[in-house]
């Protein structure tokens, strides 16, 4: 099945983006013909945005999710209060050419 008049994909990480790189090969497809951006990082995802098959990937990042609940629980438990403002910005921050080298470098190192 070939994409006729929809030539923009977006899915929601590796579980969506994984079949689409097998589907992407297997029809001859290019990034001519089909935008493709995604949510989260994963090897696969980071080698497509460095040969041009995916625009984007969305970095939620996930540790300092993480991390933002534990501080906020760890503040009731043990103070009884809440945070005064929004628990820290956690993105979204977008990977694409122009910065995969840094996030790449980083990835493992920070979270």
């Amino acid at each position: 099945m070939r994409p006729t008049r929809h030539r923009h994909l977006y899915d929601t990480g590796p579980n969506g983006a994984n079949p689409f790189y097998a589907f992407y090969k297997e029809a001859g497809l290019s990034a001519a013909k089909v935008k493709h951006g995604t949510f989260d990082l994963s090897p696969e995802i980071i080698a497509a945005i460095k040969d041009g098959t995916t625009m984007f990937g969305i970095d939620q990042q996930p540790f300092l999710q993480g991390y933002g609940a534990v501080m906020y629980l760890v503040l009731k438990v043990r103070y009884g209060i809440s945070p005064a403002m929004p628990v820290t910005a956690t993105g979204p921050g977008f990977v694409t050419k122009d910065n995969i080298a840094v996030v790449e470098s980083l990835a493992g190192t920070y979270r």
